[in-house]
């Protein structure tokens, strides 16, 4: 059972990144609307006013939200505008909406792998939006322990039980207060270990990306457990 589940999660993670097949889905309208019927467990939505309905129930769940637009390494000078406009947004709606909610991104996703000054400007239109509003900007990184070592405040992103529970080990090693770290974990995994976090006085944070390239997402979370394949399945019929 192991190897097979082996053998599945590494396939997964090939067809994740099969650029033609999810230009093929992203262009197949009957193949996106069934497959992100299997997305939707685990994304915020295609828009961020999807997100933006699911962040709202799950704050007054009593749990503090991030919110990412979906994506990386963008290519052209364009592409990453938009992106950078899209972040932009997402500040907007966390005010309008007055959300418990911060903002992750990916550097690359606004245009790292262009140039390090661009990237460096549109982070710069970014923050400064958000601070105006109070709101806080999560740059994913890795390296966690160092993060930790340093008393750098840090969201430790994970869903795995192991991981956390050695997280915990460090905290009490290296962080005096909690206001320097909190747990992160990705929406619709998993979210009863982060509730546990949060009875033991863990400050925690549910993580919702959004938009179109769901795919690799999707492959991905799947790969984690391959045996999440019939839960996919299940989602795509009962939906």
């Amino acid at each position: 059972m192991d190897e097979l589940l082996e053998l599945g999660s590494k396939a997964l993670r090939i067809a994740a990144l099969n650029i033609d097949a999810k230009n093929f889905i992203l262009n197949n309208e009957a193949l996106f609307i069934t497959l992100k019927k299997a997305a939707n467990r685990y994304i915020g939505g295609d828009t961020l006013e999807e997100t933006i309905t699911k962040v709202i129930s799950e704050n007054q769940n009593g749990f503090k939200c991030s919110i990412e637009f979906m994506g990386e390494s963008t290519k052209t000078i364009q592409e990453t505008i938009e992106v950078t406009d899209e972040f932009l947004r997402i500040v907007e709606g966390i005010k309008t909406q007055k959300l418990y909610s911060t903002i992750s991104l990916d550097l690359s996703h606004i245009g790292l792998t262009l140039s390090k000054e661009f990237c460096r400007d549109n982070l710069e239109k970014i923050c400064k939006e958000a601070k105006k509003n109070g709101i806080e900007v999560i740059v994913s990184a890795e390296d966690v322990e160092k993060l930790i070592s340093k008393n750098h405040k840090c969201s430790i992103a994970t869903h795995h039980h192991k991981i956390q529970q050695e997280t915990k080990t460090l905290i009490e090693k290296y962080i005096p207060n909690q206001s320097s770290y909190e747990f992160e974990s990705l929406y619709g995994i998993q979210t009863e270990n982060l509730a546990t976090l949060r009875e033991e006085g863990h400050p925690t944070k549910l993580y919702f990306v959004y938009g179109k390239e769901w795919y690799l997402y999707l492959c991905n979370r799947i790969a984690e457990y391959p045996l999440n394949i019939f839960r996919a399945l299940d989602d795509i019929v009962s939906s």
